[in-house]
């Protein structure tokens, strides 16, 4: 998988988030991954790539993890001002999630800390990684796609 490769070969890449892969190698993989034959990133050379490859798996999702559903009440949660209470809020909807979503964003998360671990080093500190993947996770449902919105929603 993406994640397991970027955890053996990648997590001290710089800026392995930030910067673009080849499309055309993102794109031949997507492809592959689409009709079901078996794909080997293990040869990839490029870390950048197997990143866009993940990064593009979480963004065509026909609904995002956290789910359409609950885009409003995820960003509702970020004017609580106490932190407390909006940890609390945050745990409840992730509870409410389906089970699928729980077990990847877990997933997820535990691999982006050991990215945020090594920051010093690769540049996706919390912040880079939030503006990278919380567009991914996190959208609203009428499709708009108006990243700058997403973003500073998220």
């Amino acid at each position: 998988s993406c994640i397991q490769y970027i955890d053996q070969r990648a997590l001290r890449t710089e800026g392995i988030f930030r910067l673009s892969g080849s499309q055309v190698q993102i794109d031949k993989y997507k492809a592959m991954y689409n009709k079901g034959l078996p794909v080997n990133i293990n040869d990839e050379t490029d870390h950048h790539t197997v990143a866009g490859l993940l990064k593009l798996y979480f963004r065509e999702m026909p609904e995002p993890i956290l789910t359409f559903e609950h885009y409003e009440a995820f960003i509702q949660a970020q004017s609580e001002m106490d932190s407390n209470k909006r940890i609390a809020i945050v745990r409840g909807l992730i509870r409410a999630l389906p089970g699928i979503n729980q077990a990847v964003l877990k997933y997820l998360v535990s691999f982006l800390t050991r990215v945020e671990k090594l920051h010093e080093i690769n540049k996706m500190a919390i912040h880079n990684l939030s503006t990278v993947f919380a567009p991914n996770l996190l959208s609203a449902k009428d499709g708009e796609k108006n990243i700058m919105k997403i973003v500073q929603d998220s």
